[in-house]
């Protein structure tokens, strides 16, 4: 038989990443999308208009993030645990909650939508940024919930929905931008009318999925306690953080370039903002899948798979990040002219914009990973402090190369700023652990006494059926290793055998590279066994489907289990069925 390898958890990274990226990249997409149109159908004073909105949205959305994101940890604990109706209480008051609180920003943008202009600095002797606050506004609550909504499907592994959901929202704003700029005529109104819209058709595809009776995440009784709601600030608060420093990062960006280049500068930035989405979407992306993953083995007590998790992200940190940014320097000119092809002075500007801050996404995704995997451990302090000060570093430093460098100085702002934090945390690390490291449960932070020790553990990975029959002894000795009672010893050895045969007869139908990850686990007098599978799931809640109920002989150490322990879970989540069996010993 095999050893566990990291294969299992590389698999299920990369399950999640690429529908993270995706569910990131919304905002890029739509913002690509826009500028496009925009830059080339109503110029850069338009494509201005919206950069300057920027920070606005960040701040709508970092507010939201803060409930959002604490409420995606906590829905993945719950359904983690196997407790279901608490996962879908928490789905439903925090999607409620955001719908009241966003239509309450989009009354008071649409109401105060000169005086927001001017603030921002819009101005100029038009209405383009008062008309562009206008028409994103009128639908802002369905672009906040289909992000909540899109985060659930990937919960719930809904995969292929989620990409169906992302075609709907992308499609529908294009052919809408086409349709009210190019036929209707109604200016940059019109552009960000077409994006609520496309996010109102995104939401009502994917809303059915969560009334469906047989989901395993739905609408619920609409209530949580007051310690949940504690839970869920705490943590969702780094990300909103995160996003507040990112809006004034904005706001200070925006006055510097408006000092030095002018609003031909800031339309520059508006391209890069929306590169700089395309990019943030691989940090996010990445980042997002190491928190659902860091929060699953967390509660799992997993320390194995958590430092499989960290190797992974450091690995693809670099290949990603410098592979992307070694094609956006190539590729700068015909990037930037996407946008401002017939805008000489401003291609200019864009395409050096292009070439220098990409450099920044290899450093970016190390720090955010970092971030997230303190986050999933609940080390709240660090956790605040590093995430507001990424992009304060970044303000910081583009206010300094700024007066060395002109506008170039500010576009490499992004690289120097990520080096400069990605080498005070590591510094924060060794100080912490009293010694320079880069072992992976140092630089994570893990405590000492987190999970069991190898004595008390086992660990294997089966690949074959010929495993599945072969795996008892190994449950045997290691649960006579610990003076675990025969009786019971032989039992669980002969249920592990027998449920990794029903899952390579009946569950791996449609899978290319079955397996079952296998984990005992003693730690006081709970004896606990966990078996993590690719397949599709013959089990749910705590009923076990045997086959051929009617031969007393079939699945016998099933049966005799489920008599030893009432403390059986069967439960599919972000991808793996996961089936936890808990006995007293």
């Amino acid at each position: 038989m095999k050893t566990r390898d990291i294969s299992i958890v590389s698999r299920l990274f990369w399950n999640i990443m690429p529908i993270q990226m995706l569910i990131c990249s919304i905002g890029a997409v739509n913002s690509l999308i826009d500028g496009v149109i925009g830059g080339r159908f109503l110029g850069a004073e338009a494509m201005a208009a919206v950069g300057l909105f920027g920070p606005v949205s960040t701040v709508i959305g970092g507010i939201t993030a803060v409930i959002c994101v604490g409420a995606t940890i906590s829905i993945t604990t719950y359904m983690g645990k196997t407790q279901k109706e608490s996962a879908g209480r928490v789905f439903s008051f925090i999607a409620i909650l955001v719908a009241l609180f966003t239509i309450l920003c989009s009354i008071g943008l649409i109401v105060f939508a000169k005086p927001f202009a001017k603030l921002l600095g819009g101005n100029n002797g038009n209405t383009l940024l008062s008309d562009y606050i206008t028409g994103i506004s009128i639908f802002l609550v369905f672009q906040l919930l289909s992000s909540f909504f899109m985060d659930g499907l990937q919960i719930i592994c809904k995969t292929g929905k989620a990409y169906a959901a992302l075609a709907v929202m992308g499609i529908s704003n294009a052919v809408l931008d086409i349709l009210f700029v190019c036929v209707f005529h109604m200016g940059i109104f019109g552009l960000g009318l077409a994006t609520g819209i496309s996010f109102l058709l995104q939401a009502l595809y994917i809303l059915p999925t969560y009334l469906n009776g047989n989901s395993t995440l739905q609408f619920h009784k609409c209530k949580i306690t007051g310690a949940e709601f504690i839970q869920i600030i705490r943590s969702g608060l780094p990300t909103a953080l995160g996003s507040i420093s990112m809006s004034l990062k904005g706001f200070i960006l925006n006055g510097l370039l408006l000092q030095i280049g002018g609003t031909l500068a800031i339309a520059a930035l508006s391209a890069e903002n929306t590169y700089c989405w395309f990019l943030g979407s691989i940090t996010s992306g990445i980042s997002q899948a190491v928190l659902l993953l860091m929060s699953l083995y967390t509660s799992e007590e997993d320390k194995e798979s958590l430092g499989e998790v960290y190797n992974i992200t450091v690995k693809y940190a670099l290949i990603l990040g410098f592979g992307i940014a070694i094609i956006m320097f190539v590729l700068a000119k015909p990037f930037a002219a996407l946008f401002y092809a017939n805008d000489p002075e401003t291609l200019v500007l864009t395409t050096s914009a292009i070439r220098i801050f990409p450099w920044y996404l290899p450093f970016n995704i190390l720090v955010f990973s970092l971030i997230r995997m303190y986050q999933a451990q609940n080390k709240t302090v660090i956790t605040y402090i590093f995430s507001f000060a990424e992009n304060l570093v970044v303000a910081g430093c583009s206010f300094l190369l700024a007066h060395l460098y002109g506008t170039d100085g500010i576009w490499a702002a992004l690289p120097v700023a990520d080096v400069l934090l990605l080498i005070i945390m590591l510094a924060y690390v060794w100080i912490a652990n009293k010694r320079v490291t880069l072992s992976s449960y140092d630089v994570m932070l893990l405590d000492p006494n987190f999970g069991v020790t190898d004595e008390n553990r086992m660990s294997k990975t089966i690949y074959t059926l010929d495993d599945g029959i072969n795996i008892s002894k190994e449950v045997i000795n290691f649960c006579e290793h610990h003076n675990i009672d025969h009786k019971i010893s032989s039992i669980s050895g002969l249920c592990v055998e027998e449920i990794s045969i029903l899952l390579f007869n009946y569950g791996f139908n449609k899978v290319k590279h079955p397996e079952v990850d296998v984990r005992l686990i003693k730690k006081d007098n709970i004896l606990t066994i966990r078996l993590r599978n690719n397949g599709q799931s013959l089990f749910d809640g705590d009923n076990f489907e045997i086959h051929d109920p009617n031969d007393p002989c079939s699945n016998v150490g099933i049966k005799l289990l489920t008599k030893l322990t009432e403390d059986i879970n069967c439960n599919s989540i972000l991808g793996l069925n996961v089936i936890t069996i808990k006995i007293k010993v």
